[in-house]
């Protein structure tokens, strides 16, 4: 009876570190990299969307210091100010590719047609408040990452 518990034991206890070394590699696992957005309106471009890469986060307390590039997977424009909204404005995505490479300093634009990337309008900005989302991975790809950003429509100019 003893060995059969002991084998239990044993299974159990591998079954929790395979659990703790499937959890750690999979980025669904890890919290998500936070950050704010820069936003600039300009004439030719319209609405840009800039992730400020020092703003980058890990956790409340945790910076994240090391982010190269993003890996693009979407930018999400929504009315009102819940990042999870279905009331989509505007949206940008990659092509062909799982990912689109975002550098620092490089910026969305609303009327700029970036190669790579492919933009869908389902309403346009009226006076209102906005929600701005830029997801995707850091560029190990191993956190998913969210830079979000809250704004009223139209920009004001400082």
């Amino acid at each position: 009876m003893q060995i059969y518990y002991r084998k239990i034991q044993s299974l159990t206890l591998i079954a929790a570190l395979f659990s703790l070394v499937a959890c750690e590699s999979n980025p669904s696992h890890r919290p998500p990299i936070g950050g704010a957005i820069g936003l600039v309106n300009t004439d030719e471009k319209g609405l840009c969307f800039l992730p400020k890469f020092e703003t980058a986060y890990l956790t409340s307390t945790k910076k994240y210091d090391d982010l190269k590039f993003i890996n693009l997977s979407y930018v999400d424009v929504v009315l009102g100010n819940d990042p999870l909204s279905n009331k989509k404005i505007w949206q940008a995505s990659p092509n062909s590719q799982k990912y689109y490479k975002l550098e620092e300093g490089e910026s969305i634009c609303m009327n700029d047609d970036l190669l790579g990337l492919k933009k869908s309008e389902y309403a346009n900005l009226t006076n209102d408040k906005y929600t701005v989302v830029i997801g995707g991975m850091d560029d190990k790809e191993r956190y998913r990452l969210r830079f979000i950003e809250r704004f009223e429509y139209p920009i004001q100019t400082k």
